[in-house]
This record gives C-alpha cells, structure tokens and sequence, in this order.
C-alpha cells in the first residue's frame, strides 16, 4: 500500500511540474509581446519624427502604387456667374459639371455618385438627370445624401474629353435662400474601368461644384 501512495504522490508532482513548465512559457511570451509594445510606444514617445517620415514614406509608396492605374483626369467646369442659381420649381436646370479625359486606352464610365453638401432637405430635390453632352444617359436615385447615377455606360477613347453636366428638379416648397453644392467626394465616388479592371483617378478630391442658391420668383 505504501508503494502504491508514493507513485501516485510522484504523478502528481510530475503533472505539476509540468504545468508550471506551461504557465512559465505563457508568461515568458506575454512578457517578450509587452516588451515589443513597450518598445514602440518608447520609439513613438522619444522618436516622434522618425514615426511620421514612416507614416510619410508608407503614403508615398501607397501614392505611386495608385499612380499605376490612373489613366483619365477629371476637371470641374465652374459656373460662369460663380455659381447656380435656381428658383423652386424649376426643372432640368444645370448644378453641377466636369469633364474627363482619357489619357492612353479607351475606358468604360459606369457610375457616379455627388455627394449633398448643406441644409436641404432631400425631398425638396425631386428629381436630376446626367447628360453626356446633350444627351441624358441616366436618372437619380437619393438616398441619405448621396445622388446615385447606375445604369449607363459612357465611352471615353483615348486623348478626347468628355463634358458631363447634372441637371436638377427642384419642388415648388423649397425654401428660397438656401444655399448648397455637390461633390465628388472620392476616387470610389465614378465607377471606370479598363476591360475589367477600375481604374482610379489621382485628382484632388473632393471635387467641389460651384454652390446653388435657391432665389424666390420676382413679383
């Protein structure tokens, strides 16, 4: 019986042992991963510039990699009277307008979507058509700010703009006075492609349109 207590006592002491082996081990990779934080958050804290000339480096290589598919430019066409001017219940009245360009192969435009910048309520805007020269290629659907322009395709060949022109509804319940303007707010915001492939402009964005006042009908 005596034998039989100590080779049992003897197995747990090796399970323990080897228990402790398993929690010395985690400890020592918790200790080595802080150790590694610690040391960024140093290098951070005593190197502050060293950490922003690698934030810098790491967009300018994100840069160049974008620059390998850019091949269209994009330019706003500004107001001649420095902006929009529309009275409620107009309709098909001209808000917004650019150009695109393609610089080397023939690309596919399929999509846009402006961005509503100001105080205005989407339902007063009841309607906007895009038009590719004079011709209207696609109709809007709003939501949450965002005019969508879908279901279209524009052919862009090479070294030949293209002018495109928004042109909006408004309701008679608009308020006059408002003010408010259209964007593209990002590379994402046109949908281009190559074959297959999007390609993305490296133009400034957002690409702002001149602002739209509403005005009230003389009497």
């Amino acid at each position: 019986m005596e034998k039989i207590k100590f080779s049992t006592k003897q197995h747990i002491n090796t399970i323990k042992k080897f228990e402790s082996k398993i929690w010395n081990i985690i400890i020592l990779l918790l200790m080595t991963f802080s150790a590694f934080s610690f040391q960024s958050f140093l290098e951070a804290k005593l190197n502050p510039d060293i950490v922003k000339a690698n934030i810098s480096n790491a967009r300018e290589i994100a840069k160049e990699a974008f620059k390998l598919s850019s091949n269209f430019k994009i330019t706003p066409i500004h107001s001649e009277k420095g902006g929009y001017y529309i009275a409620p219940g107009e309709k098909n009245i001209p808000i917004f307008a650019f150009s695109i360009e393609s610089k080397k192969k023939t690309l596919l435009f399929k999509k846009l979507q402006l961005t509503l910048n100001g105080n205005v309520d989407n339902k007063t805007l009841i309607g906007a058509k895009l038009y590719e020269g004079t011709n209207k290629i696609a109709s809007v659907k709003i939501k949450n700010n965002i005019f969508y322009f879908k279901n279209f395709t524009s052919v862009l060949k090479p070294n030949i703009k293209k002018i495109y022109t928004v042109k909006l509804d408004i309701s008679e319940d608009i308020m006059p006075g408002l003010r408010f303007n259209f964007e593209i707010q990002n590379p994402y915001a046109l949908d281009l492609k190559l074959g297959n492939n999007p390609q993305y402009s490296l133009d400034k964005y957002p690409i702002k349109g001149d602002y739209i006042t509403v005005v009230g009908w003389r009497k």
